[in-house]
């Protein structure tokens, strides 16, 4: 009895030397992390930022795909081909022009937490290639559709495919880039957002004035741009690493480190796929409200406030501002190992900016 004792015992003073060292080779990762900076990583570590610019690229494929589906209401030859001719005028009916605006956005929201799980069991790079079999057969379905509810239908495809970018591209670039380059890195998926955006308003001004049903098609079609990107430079991307370690895959990890970074680093696991997705379902939730309240608030016939609209979206920033204060942590600067930490010893967001880790 009393050796089986002492084997216990032996057992638990392993496990605790095991953990012990864990922790070390860990706070060793995290100082090194520390100690690289912005000029180190843009000098020798190229790869690593052409990788995390491919994905964000599911951000500028969002904002330019997201974009000129909306715009295509205001074209011309869109509202002839889907609507009627009312005192000489091409007109989309009220209930279509809500439904093609709207439809995209539940789409998004359940492609999200789709992602999520996707991503978790079967990996980033599979979760990327579903997201782009839908964006492209909803972009196809866009480009052939004759009626409203085909257009509708393919709306609502080409949302689920959206869902998936806009969840994978932020988590992949996060998981990618190392601590210094972090921040700049999901600033350049908003980014990406904002310039897909742009094109997609440069490409509606350069087709929308025709008298065909290319005036809407091409723009439709310059979607596929984005898809076949991705899509061709798919199989050479490096799976996420923190997502090999996960399932056990070691020597997977090992490899696609080697690929980003050219050298062997340390890596532990993190839950990012189910925060990502809830801030995919967030923005869609938030959307779709804004969808359906914003006529109402600006048209001649409903609320009518014209500019006045600006205090409502003024009031709704200011308490999104004082919400953000206390509940949105600051985590520059801090790796993962860092925040999983703070976050185990419940550090109120507002104080992880300043607090100091033993």
């Amino acid at each position: 009895m009393d050796e089986k004792k002492a084997i216990e015992v032996a057992d638990l003073h392993l496990e605790d030397s095991h953990e012990v060292a864990k922790n070390s080779a860990l706070r060793a990762d995290d100082e090194l992390e520390h100690q690289l900076t912005v000029a180190y990583v843009v000098k020798h570590h190229k790869t690593l930022i052409w990788w995390t610019f491919y994905w964000a690229m599911c951000a500028v494929g969002w904002g330019f795909d997201a974009q000129v589906n909306g715009a295509m209401i205001s074209v011309p030859a869109f509202r002839r081909d889907f609507g009627y001719i009312f005192e000489g005028e091409a007109v989309l009916p009220a209930r279509w022009q809500t439904a093609f605006n709207v439809i995209s956005t539940p789409g998004q929201l359940i492609g999200g937490f789709l992602c999520s799980s996707i991503a978790d069991s079967f990996g980033r790079k599979n979760s990327l290639l579903i997201g782009i079999i839908l964006c492209t057969g909803g972009i196809i379905g866009q480009l052939f559709s004759a009626t409203r509810i085909a257009f509708l239908c393919s709306k609502l495809v080409l949302g689920f495919g959206l869902g998936f970018y806009l969840t994978i591209g932020p988590l992949c670039t996060s998981e990618v880039a190392p601590v210094v380059l972090r921040g700049i890195a999901t600033a350049g998926v908003n980014l990406g957002i904002a310039i897909g955006q742009l094109l997609s308003n440069a490409a509606v001004a350069g087709f929308g004035e025709r008298d065909d049903h290319w005036a809407y098609r091409g723009p439709f079609a310059l979607q596929l741009l984005f898809a076949v990107f991705l899509l061709v430079l798919l199989p050479f991307a490096p799976e996420s690493p923190w997502w090999l370690v996960k399932k056990g895959k070691t020597e997977q990890a090992k490899k696609a480190l080697e690929k980003l970074y050219g050298a062997n680093v340390d890596i532990e696991d993190k839950p990012w796929p189910h925060t990502a997705a809830l801030a995919t379902a967030t923005q869609a939730v938030f959307g779709l409200a804004m969808n359906f309240a914003i006529p109402y608030m600006v048209n001649p016939d409903e609320g009518n406030l014209k500019g006045k609209v600006g205090f409502i979206f003024g009031g709704l920033g200011a308490l999104a501002t004082i919400w953000a204060w206390f509940f949105v942590p600051e985590l520059k600067g801090r790796t993962f190992d860092e925040i999983d930490r703070m976050f185990s010893d419940r550090i109120p967001p507002r104080k992880m900016g300043t607090h100091v880790l033993l």
